[in-house]
């Protein structure tokens, strides 16, 4: 992990938050929930993705704030996603998550002391990891996410 400092990681959090906001603003206002396909793609991705931060926000990062060194299993997005799919949710319940779950976020990221950042988890196949290395790795995959949605959204707006 290269070398971030913790208010910087909170910023780009807070960035990238702001941007699923204005893209989630765009799709409501483009109609592109109206197009069956765009809605059933937006509400894969944005299951998939609401399933598996909620599997790493509830069992990677609060467990390492309440716990020392904990184990931490390895994730099956597949799993996750297809259990949350059966829950047959709307795009408007599935983005009204999305943002809870990213508000959450950054209430834990804001209220955690220091040196928390630097504790760690066990996990089952890359060892020790700390908090800071996870909330890294989502500001990355985050960052790779809105410019895929946002490719999305401009290509479905042309059609």
């Amino acid at each position: 992990m290269e070398v971030i400092a913790v208010e910087e990681l909170i910023k780009h959090l807070e960035y990238n938050f702001n941007s699923y906001i204005q893209l989630l603003n765009r799709i409501n206002r483009d109609d592109l929930s109206e197009n069956s396909d765009a809605r059933a793609k937006l509400i894969s991705f944005f299951s998939t993705l609401t399933a598996v931060e909620d599997e790493v926000i509830e069992f990677r990062l609060k467990k390492i704030v309440e716990e020392k060194n904990p184990y931490l299993p390895a994730i099956n997005p597949k799993k996750l996603t297809e259990s949350y799919l059966n829950q047959n949710l709307s795009l408007a319940k599935i983005r009204q998550e999305f943002l809870q779950q990213r508000k959450m976020l950054l209430n834990l990221v804001h209220r955690i002391p220091n040196e928390y950042w630097n504790r760690t988890g066990v996990h089952a196949s890359e060892g020790h990891v700390p908090f800071k290395e996870f909330v890294w790795r989502m500001v990355k995959r985050d960052k790779q996410y809105l410019s895929h949605l946002s490719q999305f959204v401009a290509q479905t707006a042309e059609q």
